[in-house]
């Protein structure tokens, strides 16, 4: 069986599992099947059309090149991801708020569409100006912070492409994806907060960077205090940030340009890199978080899971950014 057989021999599935009844009162999409059969009907046109609800520099006249094992999604199109999900939405809506933030250790805090774009834009600036560029690899080992949300849309913001770690993973896990994905710069906490108490990362970190001469700069966002640098690679991130500009202009790249490097989690060998692209992901994580959850531009929107995992970067990160 070839792959393209094989992989179409895995989407079939002959169960479906209706929603309960409560859940029909206020979930906005009544017809389900109506979606389906339009999907069915023209499945070009239905993505052109979803394409159509995300900023394009330059929009796509193809939707699909190519075949599964080989797909390509509105080739000719430009764009970069960080205009739908943070520019287009100031005009109106800069003040509202983009993420409210609870932190287990019981810090609060609030951010808006116009300060998100501005704390991006001051680390898209200082990552430049440090000589990342379009198409490096940046390694993010962070918790579920703002700063790590920041990280992931600054790389987006000047078309490098980042690698989230979960911050759950020890330091030969870390190594191994920071050497395949080629990163040069590592951004990363110092700290994170389970179960009320503070379990430090900087010591993993320091482990899987020594002796790794691939990595040219580590950040390092102080969340407790911290002992002075033991690396001459590292620098703060407030200071690394802070004197940066609030303005920068997002690199528009073609759609099948990488966006993310995510590995799976190795637990049934070697962990593989799946690359997403700045196109066809946002279209599909635009359209997915709409569709599975029903939620409009003012609801507010809670999601359970880590930005180190696949559904922490879409229905946290780009899906939801993309669809106020």
């Amino acid at each position: 069986m070839d792959t393209t057989s094989h992989i179409e021999s895995l989407l079939s599935t002959g169960e479906v599992v209706p929603p309960p009844a409560s859940a029909k009162s206020w979930f906005p999409i009544a017809d389900q099947d109506f979606y389906v059969s339009e999907a069915l009907a023209d499945p070009l046109e239905y993505w052109r059309e979803r394409a159509r609800r995300i900023a394009w520099e330059t929009p796509p006249k193809t939707v699909f090149r190519g075949s599964l094992s080989d797909p390509h999604w509105f080739p000719d199109g430009r764009l970069n991801v960080t205009v739908s999900c943070l520019d287009r939405h100031l005009a109106r809506h800069g003040d509202a708020v983009a993420y409210d933030y609870v932190c287990e250790n019981g810090t609060e805090r609030s951010i808006t569409y116009a300060e998100l774009l501005a704390r991006v834009n001051q680390l898209a600036n200082a990552l430049k100006t440090d000589g990342v560029k379009a198409g490096d690899r940046v390694c993010i080992y962070m918790p579920l912070t703002i700063e790590g949300i920041v990280a992931m849309l600054a790389c987006a913001r000047i078309g490098a492409i980042h690698s989230v770690v979960y911050a759950g993973l020890g330091a030969t896990a870390l190594r191994d994806r920071i050497a395949d994905a080629g990163a040069q710069v590592l951004i990363v906490a110092d700290v994170t907060y389970r179960r009320g108490k503070a379990v430090e990362l900087k010591p993993i970190v320091d482990d899987a960077v020594r002796g790794l001469d691939t990595v040219r700069r580590i950040v390092v966002h102080r969340r407790e205090a911290s002992p002075p640098p033991s690396d001459a690679r590292e620098v703060d991130f407030e200071a690394y940030c802070d004197q940066q500009l609030e303005e920068c202009e997002p690199e528009i790249v073609g759609s099948e340009h990488p966006l993310f490097i995510l590995y799976t989690s190795g637990t049934t060998g070697k962990p593989k890199g799946v690359v997403m692209t700045h196109g066809g992901y946002l279209v599909g994580a635009a359209a997915m978080l709409s569709l599975t959850t029903g939620v409009t531009p003012d609801d507010p929107y809670w999601c359970t899971s880590d930005i180190g995992w696949i559904v922490g970067h879409t229905m946290m990160v780009y899906g939801a950014l993309a669809n106020r």
